[in-house]
């Protein structure tokens, strides 16, 4: 799983995101280098799963959503979304684990972190505050 994201996400990098780049269009995706540096290596180890997406470019900024696993679980169970092999909570936690240290040490100058538990609108005006000092 680990091989497809990455080879995913240079196939997006290619086909969609360098292109869009290129004719002066801003790009934001919601999942990125983190997400499989996350993921995946709860089943994989770091370094190896770091190495498959060296070729990703990194990104102007990294916005990490922290929201309490317990909170997210009972978001999903309002949406009445049918969970996937990573929404356990025990995953969750250790998932969150993990992006937390990688705010703290992979290019933390271009990474911030927002509080996700707050409504819909106030999570949106944390993260446009950070986004629009881009602009």
């Amino acid at each position: 799983m680990a091989l497809l994201f990455a080879a995913d996400r240079l196939d997006h990098w290619t086909d969609e995101i360098r292109p869009a780049l290129e004719s002066g269009k801003w790009v934001i995706s919601d999942r990125y280098v983190w997400s499989s540096l996350s993921y995946q290596s709860q089943t994989q180890p770091f370094e190896w799963v770091k190495t498959l997406n060296r070729y990703a470019p990194s990104p102007d900024l990294t916005i990490l959503v922290d929201v309490n696993p317990a909170l997210t679980q009972e978001r999903m169970g309002k949406e009445g979304r049918k969970k996937e092999i990573y929404d356990e909570l025990e995953m969750q936690k250790q998932v969150r684990l993990l992006y937390l240290e990688l705010l703290k040490k992979e290019e933390a100058d271009k990474a911030v972190l927002v509080d996700g538990n707050g409504s819909i609108d106030e999570v949106a005006a944390l993260i446009w505050k950070h986004v629009s000092s881009l602009l």
